[in-house]
């Protein structure tokens, strides 16, 4: 494969890579088949099947004690394929304030984070029960933090193993420059 930016023939490696294209800044691939080229150091990690990724990132990201920050809520209202007045409407609130949460000018409640959750469990992992005890378990962790308009809340780490990929191609627009291998 050629470098996307400097035309040079890439090596096929296996590292850890911050997955930005997910849409969230705290999910790592570790261990992660990827095409590095030497000169430029971009990488592009192999993902055949973007939905199957999803469907890794989106039970550790429900698992998380952590308060969901605004582009945890994206991602989320996304993969339930919902607009932001649909979500507003599943949780009975108004749409600017799932706006004000996906902007992080507000953090969500407590009550909204595990509904939000439990949706995302049922529509798309409803069979898993085991996922549901998880999201219950992590409520001491939604517990301690109060909401406040004012702080962004920090996610935890994301990592997905290699163990999760199916990768025969890179995943396109993955143009990731100066990350280590």
């Amino acid at each position: 494969m050629l470098c996307p930016h400097c035309n040079r023939e890439m090596d096929k490696k296996h590292g850890r890579y911050r997955y930005r294209e997910s849409g969230l800044d705290n999910v790592w691939l570790k261990d992660w088949p990827m095409f590095v080229c030497r000169k430029c150091r971009i990488k592009m990690p192999l993902i055949s099947d973007e939905e199957q990724m999803a469907k890794e990132i989106i039970p550790r990201l429900l698992r998380t004690k952590a308060r969901l920050n605004g582009d945890s809520i994206v991602y989320l209202r996304k993969a339930l394929g919902l607009k932001t007045g649909e979500l507003a409407r599943r949780l009975q609130v108004h749409r600017g304030t799932v706006s004000r949460w996906e902007n992080d000018k507000h953090t969500i409640d407590r009550e909204y984070d595990l509904q939000l959750r439990l949706l995302v469990k049922d529509q798309i992992f409803p069979e898993n029960r085991d996922l549901r005890e998880d999201i219950l378990r992590a409520l001491p962790g939604l517990v301690s933090q109060p909401a406040s308009p004012l702080v962004r809340p920090s996610m935890p780490p994301i990592v997905v193993p290699a163990e999760a990929s199916s990768n025969e191609m890179p995943i396109s627009g993955s143009v990731i420059a100066n990350n280590d291998v």
